[in-house]
């Protein structure tokens, strides 16, 4: 999680919480995540989920388990986590 990118890629955000980084934290660990929101460069959720059939099939919109997946064991069998 980047959190600096994070609030630069949704201006409600950015208004939001200004530079209360913490808030910002909280608000993609609570809200964010669960909404689908991209919180670094290096992974997107809803990217992930529509480029594998079979983690699409198996998590859902469980973005949790989604990026848990992808931490675990998506990064080691090469898949990508975002589009750069």
């Amino acid at each position: 999680f980047d959190v600096q990118y994070y609030l630069s890629q949704y201006a409600d955000l950015s208004v939001a919480f200004g530079d209360n980084f913490q808030a910002a934290i909280n608000h993609w660990i609570h809200n964010g995540l669960g909404e689908g929101r991209r919180g670094s460069r290096e992974f997107d959720v809803q990217y992930y989920l529509s480029q594998y059939a079979d983690l699409s099939t198996t998590f859902g919109s469980d973005f949790q388990a989604a990026l848990d997946h992808w931490i675990s064991h998506g990064i080691y069998e090469g898949r990508s986590g975002a589009a750069l």
